[in-house]
């Protein structure tokens, strides 16, 4: 399930992201924010994988706030001001939804986010990995489960949780 933040002024608009995240059982909303700074404070708690983000909002724009985000979860922009897609996407925005959208519209911006959350998500348990081919087989063996690594000759040992697989590899 992927949790969201709706960051927006404008009370209307936070009923109809509610109402439409609400329709989904795939999202979970974490809150609802009427600004940046509000949202600044929420996210040093909370992970959040979605923000729907206003770009127009008093204080600090949107695409100030995005830029001022160290690790940004996927953004998708709702707005009613088009001419601002450009400095959206250029701050690597997942969508752009100029107000009034769909439903469906607003479903295949959620599509686009989830498959790049699954994505994301293979790519990290990939890099937590190595493939080695011990015994004929190929093996791919999580890191928090290996023990050590013992260099024999042209021969590397790899002490797992559960057994030795012997690599003809050096540590090299």
């Amino acid at each position: 399930m992927a949790s969201c933040l709706i960051i927006d002024d404008e009370p209307l608009s936070r009923d109809v992201l509610r109402k439409y995240i609400g329709e989904l059982q795939d999202l979970s909303l974490v809150a609802e924010c009427r600004d940046a700074f509000e949202a600044t404070r929420l996210l040093s708690r909370e992970k959040v994988d979605i923000l729907f983000l206003d770009i127009n909002m008093p204080g600090l724009s949107g695409i100030s706030f995005a830029r001022s985000l160290k690790v940004s979860p996927l953004i998708i922009f709702t707005t009613a001001y088009p001419e601002f897609a450009v400095d959206g996407f250029e701050l690597d925005a997942l969508d752009y939804l100029v107000k009034p959208f769909s439903f469906e519209r607003f479903l295949k911006a959620v599509n686009r986010a989830q498959e790049r959350l699954i994505e994301t998500k293979s790519e990290e348990e990939t890099a937590r990995k190595i493939v080695l081919k011990a015994d004929k087989k190929i093996y791919a063996i999580d890191f928090s489960d290996m023990l050590f690594i013992e260099g024999q000759g042209d021969y590397i040992k790899v002490h797992l949780k559960d057994k030795v697989l012997v690599v003809h590899s050096t540590i090299k």
